[in-house]
């Protein structure tokens, strides 16, 4: 599980939550395909009962409990309530309200989501515990502890799949990820020696405690499940999946016989403190690489990622002062309980890029990690050192309390801090989670006891929803500078622990909740719960691309025999084609580069504005041929060129004649000023959400 606060040596049978608590797992899906919003109410009320003229929904249930393959359950089936659509409306003094749906998602028993991953189509994979004895099925196996849940939320809102798996001792789910093809891969660590394996690497339990990996395909049946671990005890943190199956596990190891390939380091250091460790498995459950990354103390990895380099990026936790280091930025331990640390690693070369510590006199730790195409690595967590590394920071100061979350980044040699800033109010704040979109955002999560002084800037929420905690949504660009920061939370305890962004820019992010406030709407069934795990989906726009300077424009005299004009600039192609006799005379055109903003109305631009100009009478058509290099978070088959009538984007008068990836053909049948523009799932900022 996450929280450190509650990891301790595994010498003793952990349950990390004492009481049985009653979890489900709740879902919000913000999407606008509205006006830009001005203020905004968020209207609550209790989800309504199943009645039958709801409507209901069936979804395949599978339970693979111990290790018989005769005792697994593939075929069940749950029966899901359709709630009325109209009780919980995000209404807004623009055009279009925004709808939001939010489900509960559970059993009798506490439920909690612990990792989340998207995949190209919107979909939200979840994993976690739970500790119920039924999960959606009116005749399900029984239950001996906590086992690991697996989850598809469709993009729609509706259940995908549910698969539980475990065995007669308690695991969790730590770590989840998706290739290409749909298949889910889910990591962490089991007590179980009969935990469920199939087509296993490992298929024997070695110690007190091992970790696990294992793959669903996209129905959420096991593909393939295996142990790795020696004779004590060993705990994934995190996997990266890459398209093709790979996965990249990292995590924690108490074992001096831990399973090592080809590896940069197989020195231990005991069973007394934990080792890091880095292994990697291929798409069919064979491991192709492992190794240790540790020195004489405690040496923890609590989050992985794969860069577009293929090179491994990794943060953590380091006791040890002889931590390896190789072109750090900080090359000497900072002091107290342990340092945050951030290396690049080449595993195919068996190959160290870089090492450094990242902490000043105090605690520090690193828990969540992206990087961008260039290879700079950014990095969340807590500190509570006071003269914590700071570049550039937008907070130059501690806030308070027992740790403020910070955000940094390193150069891709990793011996340059470019930029640095504690993140934090007057009571303890603390950054769980981080992900990158494509534009160079980064999106942090986690947890503030700060109503006052938290760092907020057009919140989706801007006030402390109450009790001991509240999460936290905060969005800056690439250069560090803040764009947006929310309280996420009601009137208990409220925490964000995971997030990833898709490829439409749209942030799926989990948590938990003990609020009975948390906004809920068509929920799958009524609320059960007190500590409740969530999910939501958001999208934010970004802040407007500035007009290219000096501003593209090109101009040519065309005469009756007709001929072309174009321009370029970065990620752009504009040509307009002029047909034989489209003049009758030699004629001045030009094409210039529109400067707007790309919100404009309720579409979103590509910064692809452009202005059709001539000295004299044109006869139409005229063609039109425009490319663009990427998206920009707007969903790729919605991108469209409009002409701008007045203040309104209009498709009158434009016939498209081919679509293809990057680009459009057309004729237009005017000059005038025309676009390329399309639908997104953000939403519009400022964004207010309170209780009414």
């Amino acid at each position: 599980m996450q929280n450190p606060q509650t990891r301790r040596k595994r010498f003793a049978r952990l349950v990390r939550i004492g009481g049985l608590l009653i979890g489900l797992l709740f879902i919000i899906s913000l999407r606008t395909f509205g006006a830009p919003i001005l203020s905004d109410r968020l209207i609550t009320s209790p989800p309504a009962p199943c009645f039958s003229g709801n409507g209901t929904f069936s979804v395949p249930i599978r339970y693979y409990l111990g290790n018989d393959p005769t005792r697994w359950h593939e075929n069940l089936q749950g029966n899901l309530c359709l709630q009325p659509p109209s009780l919980h409306t995000l209404h807004t003094e623009s055009v279009d309200p925004v709808l939001l749906y939010a489900t509960f998602f559970g059993g009798g028993g506490r439920d909690e989501g612990w990792a989340i991953a998207a995949d190209a189509h919107g979909n939200t994979y979840i994993t976690g515990i739970t500790f119920s004895t039924e999960f959606f099925s009116s005749t399900p196996p029984s239950v001996d502890d906590r086992n690991v849940f697996v989850a598809r939320i469709n993009g729609d809102g509706r259940l995908g799949y549910l698969t539980i798996l475990g065995g007669i001792s308690g695991e969790e789910g730590n770590a989840i990820g998706v290739d290409m093809f749909g298949n889910t891969y889910v990591a962490g660590q089991t007590f179980s020696p009969d935990f469920p394996v199939l087509n296993a690497w490992q298929p024997h339990f070695a110690g007190y405690e091992d970790a696990y990996v294992l793959k669903l395909d996209p129905e959420g049946r096991l593909v393939w499940s295996t142990f790795i671990g020696g004779t004590w005890a060993e705990e994934i943190n995190d996997i990266y999946v890459d398209a093709a199956g790979n996965v990249y596990a990292a995590g924690e190891v108490y074992s001096d016989d831990f399973p090592l390939l080809n590896p940069w380091q197989s020195q231990t250091y005991g069973l007394e403190d934990e080792d890091a460790f880095i292994s990697i498995f291929n798409a069919n459950g064979q491991l192709v690489y492992s190794t240790y990354i540790a020195a004489e103390q405690r040496d923890q990895i609590f989050r992985i990622t794969v860069g577009p380099d293929g090179y491994i990026y990794a943060t953590g936790m380091t006791s040890s002062p002889s931590f390896p280091t190789i072109n750090p930025l900080q090359a000497e331990y900072g002091g107290g309980w342990d340092d945050a640390f951030v290396l690049k690693f080449d595993p195919w070369n068996n190959q160290m890029l870089y090492s450094t510590f990242l902490g000043g006199i105090d605690r520090d730790e690193g828990w969540g990690i992206a990087v961008d195409q260039e290879g700079n690595a950014y990095v969340t967590g807590r500190t509570n050192s006071p003269n914590f590394p700071l570049v550039r920071p937008w907070q130059s100061y501690f806030g308070g309390g027992d740790y403020d979350a910070f955000l940094a980044k390193i150069g891709p040699q990793g011996n340059t801090l470019l930029f640095s800033t504690f993140i934090g109010g007057s009571g303890t704040d603390e950054g769980w989670g981080l992900a990158m979109d494509t534009g160079g955002h980064v999106y942090i999560t986690g947890r503030t006891q700060s109503p006052n002084g938290f760092p907020l800037r057009n919140a989706l929420q801007p006030y402390y929803g109450g009790g001991e905690a509240d999460g936290f949504l905060l969005i800056a660009d690439e250069a560090g500078n803040l764009l947006q920061a929310s309280f996420l939370g009601g009137i208990e305890k409220d925490i964000g622990w995971r997030l990833v962004v898709d490829k439409d820019w749209v942030v799926h992010i989990t948590g938990a909740t003990d609020s009975p406030d948390f906004p809920t709407r068509a929920s799958l069934h009524p609320y059960l719960g007190n500590t409740d795990a969530f999910v939501g989906r958001a999208g934010l726009i970004p802040t407007p691309t500035p007009t290219p300077t000096p501003t593209p424009f090109a101009s040519r005299t065309i005469g009756p025999e007709g001929g072309v004009l174009w321009m370029t600039y970065p990620g752009h192609l504009t040509l307009l084609k002029v047909p034989p006799a489209g003049v009758s005379t030699s004629t001045a055109f030009t094409l210039t580069y529109d400067s707007r903003p790309d919100a404009q109305g309720d579409l979103q631009g590509l910064s692809h504005f452009f202005r059709l100009e001539a000295g004299g009478p044109v006869t139409p058509p005229l063609g039109l041929e425009v490319g663009f290099y990427e998206t920009r978070g707007i969903i790729a088959d919605t991108i469209d060129l409009y002409r701008l009538s007045g203040t309104l984007w209009l498709t009158e008068g434009i016939t498209v004649t081919g679509r293809y990836v990057g680009y459009i053909e057309a004729y237009v049948d005017r000059l005038g000023v025309y676009g390329l523009l399309g639908r997104t799932n953000r939403l519009y900022l400022p964004l207010v959400l309170r209780q009414q």
